[in-house]
């Protein structure tokens, strides 16, 4: 119990100053008091897995996309090469915010359930459920659209099902369509994802992490960036597009970031310099705080090897404001090729950091039409660039954290993502139909505009 004790002790101070935004969306004093009320509740002790739940619930609080508790190393791509996959149902699930569906099955066995309605697993309701599993983690501030994605992403309800409940080695589950009901006994097994097919469309440019092609339908550009990254080929991928756009007179162009979680934002501001026609300006600002003392020796070291990096190539300006450390950093347009066209962004609930930072700046400097759900990231800044971690000193439960919140300076802090323009609501239909909302959408606005 004492072990217990002295994590949450060692989690409240790291929170409490190593965070760069504590208070920001959850006041202080309700952290405090969470953590208070954990010594009091939680009785198992700091190696099971009901503590480290209970962590990353409370660590959730923080309302950051980027502070999370980090996962073992069950999952992980080492563990499954050498001890194969994770013993999981063999089914993706969609969680629409009200109902959960079964979406999938990757057992032809359980084929027969796709598109039905979960009543309840194990005899638990589906709003039980949903009421624990949400808190697992968070975006930034207010929205919950951010869990909401990650349930939905292949098999992650079934591995928090399994984290939260720890059930038998079979789940009970009483399913409903229309006026059919069904008690169906799904098994945990261990399940290989098939990998996603080759893309239909007939690409123009590409990378690992980046698709170019044009839509046969409206005539636009599409590129989809599912993660940004530093990659040297980067820098001549956005100089072929937007010379071919140039090229070719086109006069939209769609930029599709759903699923991207963000990664490097000297990608994300090279993006901005070929669509905006102002300077790309942001601040990295964090407190004068003791994050040495309550973040690991390496993770220190990498984060301090980062900055030293961008310290000397990128940022224009350091300077003290009060009891901040501010850092500006500042890119220009480029002055050839830049595409003054109309642009649309489709992005969903994973849409976050330097993703939502391009959303956010897309839809304020060149009205960008906006399609699809909330960001989980930001809209007026997130936290991010370098990270360390905070391993608790018993448990060894390892804590993500950013050291810099990064100031958008274009709109008010309300705690809210990037809104869309055109919301998008998918029904269980559209999923098992495998329809494409926001691309239907913005055909549609091409269409009436031209």
């Amino acid at each position: 119990m004492k072990e217990k004790m002295d994590d949450i002790d060692y989690l409240k101070n790291a929170l409490l100053f190593a965070h760069p935004s504590t208070g920001r969306y959850t006041p202080k004093d309700t952290i405090i008091s969470q953590l208070d009320e954990l010594k009091r509740s939680v009785d198992s002790d700091a190696q099971s897995a009901a503590f480290r739940l209970e962590i990353a619930r409370i660590v959730s609080q923080m309302k950051c996309v980027h502070t999370s508790v980090l996962r073992g190393n069950q999952g992980s791509r080492k563990s499954i090469r050498k001890m194969g996959p994770p013993s999981i149902m063999p089914v993706q699930f969609f969680y629409d915010g009200t109902d959960l569906w079964v979406a999938k099955s990757y057992f032809d066995s359980l084929k027969m359930i796709e598109g039905m309605r979960v009543d309840s697993l194990d005899r638990r309701s589906v709003s039980e459920i949903m009421d624990r599993i949400m808190g697992f983690r968070s975006g930034d501030g207010y929205s919950p659209v951010f869990m909401q994605t990650m349930i939905n992403w292949k098999v992650n309800f079934s591995s928090l099902y399994k984290a939260y409940y720890q059930p038998d080695s079979i789940v009970t589950a009483v399913l409903s369509k229309n006026s059919e009901r069904r008690i169906v006994r799904i098994p945990f097994a261990q399940t290989k994802i098939p990998a996603t097919g080759k893309p239909s469309q007939d690409l123009i440019f590409s990378t690992p992490n980046h698709r170019f092609w044009m839509d046969s339908i409206s005539g636009a550009g599409v590129l989809r960036i599912a993660a940004f990254n530093p990659q040297k080929k980067v820098n001549r991928f956005y100089r072929n597009i937007f010379n071919y756009l140039s090229e070719h007179e086109i006069k939209n162009l769609i930029i599709d970031m759903r699923w991207n979680t963000g990664g490097n934002i000297h990608e994300a501001e090279k993006l901005l310099s070929y669509t905006v026609d102002t300077t790309v300006f942001f601040t990295l600002e964090r407190s004068k705080s003791a994050l040495g003392r309550y973040t690991t020796f390496m993770s220190n070291y990498l984060a301090f090897m980062n900055f030293m990096k961008r310290k000397v190539i990128s940022f224009a300006r350091r300077y003290r404001q009060g009891e901040l450390f501010i850092l500006e950093q500042k890119t220009k347009p480029q002055k050839k090729n830049r595409f003054t066209g109309n642009v649309y962004v489709i992005q969903n609930g994973f849409t976050a950091s330097s993703g939502s930072f391009v959303s956010t700046y897309l839809k304020e400097h060149v009205q960008a039409i906006i399609v699809g759900t909330e960001s989980g990231g930001g809209a007026a800044g997130n936290n991010g660039l370098f990270y360390a971690t905070s391993k608790l000193p018993n448990s060894k439960i390892k804590v993500r954290m950013p050291q810099y919140w990064l100031n958008y300076h274009l709109i008010p802090d309300k705690g809210r993502g990037v809104l869309p323009d055109i919301p998008v609501r998918y029904s269980i239909d559209d999923i098992m139909r495998k329809k494409d909302l926001e691309m239907v959408e913005i055909r549609k606005l091409i269409r009436q505009r031209s």
